[in-house]
């Protein structure tokens, strides 16, 4: 798997680290970043030039072990790098629908990933680790045959309301075992235990109180969740 990154990305990133909004980067390595980029000013030729600035930021990404967060857990999720053929991480467009993991996959079935981040999320490791880490699970969720994952929603027999309530159910199905397997392994999920409770019995409050609370329980601790079992549920 190739592990590409969006010039953007990589520029803002290392220009956080040069702001004093990251801890732990010395001030004599950001005077040498600053020496070296002002130097590439002088090259004339355009391409060349973003070329140089583009493998400057790069070269200080690592240095500045911001990529050694992402290949850390990279290797947590080994179906990432047997499956896909490129993880592109790029700079989120300013929307905060923006930011996630998107799975791609071409017409002779070779697949491809893109993770918008934040640049900002390097001032906290620890965040951007449980924060990352709830993707990566995500897209190996989509890439293991075990799950059965499908693009699209087959849901026959309803109306177009019943469907768009079928799939925000899909979706809250899928946010709690995402945040219930990092929380098992001792990881901080994105969203607590008590707030996915209380969001699954709204949307099940057609059920008794019981029912409610051993699914969300069942689900919350389901190591190996599937497709099958939530089209069941939102049926």
């Amino acid at each position: 798997m190739q592990l590409r990154y969006d010039e953007d990305f990589i520029e803002a990133a290392a220009f956080l680290c040069t702001s004093g909004r990251r801890k732990g980067v010395p001030a004599l390595q950001i005077t040498r970043f600053h020496r070296e980029r002002e130097k590439l000013y002088g090259t004339l030729d355009p391409d060349e030039r973003n070329t140089a600035f583009f493998n400057l930021h790069l070269d200080w990404f690592r240095e500045w072990g911001l990529e050694k967060l992402l290949t850390d857990l990279l290797k947590e999720f080994p179906l990432l790098s047997e499956k896909l053929s490129v993880l592109a991480v790029r700079k989120t467009r300013g929307k905060k629908d923006d930011e996630g993991a998107e799975l791609y996959v071409n017409d002779v079935g070779r697949c491809s990933a893109i993770l918008a981040l934040r640049p900002e999320a390097f001032e906290r490791d620890a965040a951007l680790r449980d924060y990352v880490r709830h993707e990566f699970t995500h897209l190996s969720d989509m890439l293991d045959p075990a799950f059965g994952y499908v693009p699209t929603l087959d849901l026959p027999g309803l109306n177009g309301a019943q469907q768009r309530l079928a799939r925000e159910r899909y979706r809250l199905l899928g946010a709690i075992t995402l945040d219930g397997r990092p929380a098992a392994a001792g990881h901080t999920p994105t969203a607590a235990h008590e707030q996915h409770a209380a969001a699954f019995a709204r949307g099940y409050s057609f059920w008794p109180e019981d029912r409610q609370a051993t699914t969300f329980e069942s689900l919350w601790h389901n190591a190996a969740p599937s497709h099958a079992e939530f089209l069941a549920l939102i049926a």
